[in-house]
């Protein structure tokens, strides 16, 4: 049987302030804006955004119900990862803009045939790792 699985669709982030989070990740991790609306949903009317890069998707609802917002919380997902090449110019350009980093630069040589990395946070809390392959990648 042909596998049905294909791949990641989307990540879907809940914020207080979409338009915060549209201008974060247009302006600091070049996605760009590509889908708007309001839907109606259990926790009221939400206002819908999708922001792309590349094939990375990432849906943005801010929800009437400002309670199914938890700023800053981890849950099953603990992080999201955004490959990027020459990690030390990303990290210059994201400071010189006042992201917060959440660790310092990291490199691992015996993982994934080796990587380099670093977390930020986004506008709502969320964990972001901007990831660089520095070796022979594995798969």
């Amino acid at each position: 049987m042909e596998n049905q699985f294909l791949a990641l669709a989307h990540i879907c982030i809940f914020t207080n302030n979409i338009a915060e989070s549209v201008r974060f990740y247009t302006e600091n991790l070049h996605f760009q804006l590509v889908y708007e609306t309001t839907v109606h949903i259990d926790l009221g009317e939400t206002q819908y955004v999708i922001v792309k890069l590349n094939d990375l998707i990432i849906e943005l609802l801010e929800p009437q119900e400002k309670e199914a917002v938890r700023i800053g919380v981890e849950g099953t997902v603990n992080h999201f990862a955004i490959t990027v090449k020459n990690l030390n110019t990303v990290i210059s350009d994201l400071r010189k803009k006042n992201i917060k980093f959440m660790t310092e630069p990291f490199e691992m040589d015996d993982l994934l045939g080796g990587i380099k990395g670093v977390f930020i946070e986004g506008p709502t809390g969320e964990k972001i790792e901007l990831f660089e392959y520095t070796g022979n990648r594995p798969f």
